[in-house]
């Protein structure tokens, strides 16, 4: 698990390594020199780049929870219907939130992660193997991401996971400690 754990970090710090080289040779556009303007840490203009409105309860919750304990909370992924299966438990490692800290960023996140979820879809939490949650910016579905960490060009598998924000947040558990 150890090892997993640090291959998945690995490649996410090549992946923002790259996206920096991207922004340096000017292919992704360059981050606004005003402070408050810039969308990593101001809600208003992340919406503006997303060009949607995000729910009311998830702008509540990250003007809230500017810290989230992490590896304490899970939510369980269960198989479509007519015969629901437990096939996840997705262990909370952070909600992605307006931070200076890219790898825990919304949008730096977002920028990451938009051609692989089509710029349908924004990550809104992660595990420590580089599985995700993401909502739906159409509906507010929220969605769940299972990468192959083995294969990561290869399409992710996507599961329903609540239809709201507010239904996602109810369905998240206190973990039991082992220890």
């Amino acid at each position: 698990m150890f090892i997993t754990t640090v291959m998945t970090f690995g490649k996410w710090a090549k992946s923002l390594f790259t996206w920096l080289e991207h922004i340096k040779k000017g292919a992704i556009a360059a981050i606004p020199q005003n402070k408050k303007e810039e969308p990593q840490n101001n809600l208003e203009a992340f919406e503006k780049l997303l060009s949607h409105k995000l729910p009311a309860s998830y702008i509540n919750f990250l003007k809230q929870k500017s810290v989230f304990p992490t590896l304490e909370y899970a939510c369980d992924v269960y198989s479509s219907a007519p015969f629901p299966q437990k096939l996840y438990s997705f262990v909370i490692y952070t909600f992605f939130n307006i931070r200076k800290s890219p790898k825990y960023n919304l949008y730096y996140n977002w920028v990451y992660y938009k051609n692989l979820l089509k710029n349908k879809y924004l990550p809104i939490a992660c595990d420590a193997f580089g599985n995700i949650m993401a909502m739906d910016l159409d509906n507010y579905h929220i969605y769940f991401f299972q990468f192959d960490s083995q294969n990561p060009k290869k399409e992710a598998n996507v599961y329903f996971v609540a239809e709201s924000f507010e239904e996602f947040l109810n369905l998240i558990y206190r973990k039991r400690s082992f220890i």
